[in-house]
């Protein structure tokens, strides 16, 4: 199984660590191949960083978990379902299709 996560995801995986995107994030971090693009890496870098994360995470959990990266919970993605026969699932559909 491969997986590519959006920003919304993977900042909310890394902020509420027992949400469903989190869940999804790191079942597909054990149990499939995540894959990840230098776009995403850098937006992901961009986003956590903004000074309003700062009361949630230390730089040193940013920093681990840009080294840890990358399902979507993009309405705009959703929409595309299915993509070039990619399907396009949010965390709740990714977890019950393929941790159930």
């Amino acid at each position: 199984m491969r997986v590519v996560f959006d920003t919304n995801v993977l900042v909310s995986a890394l902020l509420f660590e027992d949400s469903t995107p989190a869940q999804a994030f790191f079942f597909a971090v054990v149990k499939g191949a995540v894959l990840i693009s230098t776009a995403l890496i850098e937006e992901v870098h961009r986003v956590i960083h903004r000074p309003k994360f700062d009361r949630y995470i230390d730089d040193s959990q940013r920093e681990d978990f840009i080294l840890s990266l990358v399902e979507t919970g993009d309405g705009d993605l959703l929409s595309l379902n299915p993509f070039r026969e990619i399907t396009i699932l949010n965390p709740q559909a990714f977890l019950k299709r393929f941790a159930s």
